[in-house]
C-alpha cells in the first residue's frame, strides 16, 4: 500500500509501467470535469472510474480487495477516511466474486486509518484490504477517481 499526495508522483517512476502510466494519469487536470463513469486508456489493462459521493459513516463502510486489479484512488475533491489492513487480518463477509473481481470483509479491531483529502492517493495492491467512502470529517461531497491496473 502506498499513501502519498499527487504532488509527490515522480517518487515512484521505478515501480511497474501500469503504475507509472496510472499515477501519470492523476496528473490531468481534466479529470474534475469529466462525467461519473468508465474511460479505458488500455481496454482491459488499465482503466479508470471516476464517481461522486457523499462520505458515509465508516460503520457503514466494508473493506474489500481484488484479484486482477491493482487500485490506484485519488480524491479530486472533497475527503474521505479510508482503511488498510492486509488480507491475512481480514474475515471475509462476502466471498470472492472473479466476475466482479472483489470480495467484502468485516472490520478488523485494529486498522491503519488514512485521512485521505483532495490532491492525495492510495495504491492498494491485491493483498491489500481497504476500506474507501468513510467519513473524515463529517458527511463530504467527493469525486474521486480509482485507475484500474490489471495485474500481470
Amino acid at each position: 500500500m502506498i499513501a502519498d499526495k499527487i504532488e509527490n508522483i515522480s517518487t515512484y517512476t521505478g515501480l511497474s509501467t501500469g503504475i507509472v502510466k496510472a499515477l501519470e494519469l492523476l496528473r490531468d487536470g481534466n479529470l474534475t470535469q469529466k462525467a461519473d463513469g468508465r474511460y479505458d486508456v488500455d481496454g482491459k489493462n488499465l482503466f479508470y472510474l471516476i464517481s461522486r459521493y457523499t462520505s458515509k459513516p465508516v460503520d457503514d463502510c466494508k473493506f474489500e480487495t481484488h484479484e486482477k486489479y491493482i487500485d490506484v484512488q485519488a480524491v479530486l475533491s472533497g475527503e474521505e477516511s479510508m482503511g488498510y489492513a492486509p488480507v491475512t487480518e481480514l474475515t471475509t463477509q462476502t466471498p470472492y466474486d472473479s466476475h466482479k473481481d472483489i470480495a467484502f470483509y468485516g472490520k478488523p479491531d485494529s486498522y491503519t486509518k488514512i485521512a485521505l483529502a483532495e490532491g492525495m492517493f492510495c495504491v492498494f495492491y491485491p493483498h491489500d484490504g481497504h476500506m474507501p467512502g468513510g467519513r473524515l470529517n463529517g458527511p463530504a461531497d467527493v469525486q474521486k477517481v480509482v485507475i484500474k491496473i490489471r495485474v500481470a
